[in-house]
């Protein structure tokens, strides 16, 4: 009973601790830097074959989070880069022989049978969404020399993504 209880423990602890929205370990999650007072950079790595867009939904959603955190409202996004990073790994070949004997009075018969499995090479997609953000108490009404330009909400945005991707927390740093 112990012993199954340590694995259903184990097996929540797993759960929670790779969710997809979380800070950054073994190279998935955000990470953001502070660049200037009221500008940051905000970057979020999706796991290996996340789709683009999802990568790019959390670093909003990250960005708002330190806008809101910051004790601003608002935030225009200056520069966005989106990657897909590639990674690849080659999977030896394997060769496995498995015999059997059997003995009757003096004689032993054996049989054996040979498993092989090529060398493959696996390729992984990680997309990656890097924001540089200028942070407003107010709402600007001009954006022009801000690079992009669009302006977003910060309450607005972690009201409609944060339930999206299962983030039920308050806004915090």
């Amino acid at each position: 009973m112990k012993k199954w209880i340590a694995i259903v423990a184990l097996a929540l602890l797993n759960a929670c601790a790779f969710t997809s929205y979380t800070r950054m370990f073994g190279g998935y999650g955000y990470s953001d830097a502070p660049l200037a007072q009221d500008r940051y950079r905000v970057t979020f790595a999706g796991y290996q074959d996340d789709v683009p867009s999802k990568a790019a939904d959390q670093a909003l959603l990250r960005s708002a989070e330190v806008t809101l955190t910051k004790g601003y409202r608002y935030f225009v996004v200056v520069e966005e880069r989106n990657e897909v990073l590639t990674s690849s790994y080659t999977v030896p070949a394997t060769q496995t022989t498995e015999t059997t004997s059997k003995t009757e009075g003096n004689e032993t018969r054996s049989s054996s049978t040979t498993t092989y499995s090529e060398a493959r090479t696996v390729t992984q997609k990680q997309p990656a969404t890097t924001l540089t953000i200028q942070c407003f108490h107010d709402k600007p009404a001009e954006t022009a020399g801000l690079g992009a330009g669009k302006v977003y909400d910060a309450q607005f945005l972690w009201a409609e993504l944060g339930p999206r991707y299962g983030v039920k927390r308050p806004p915090n740093a």
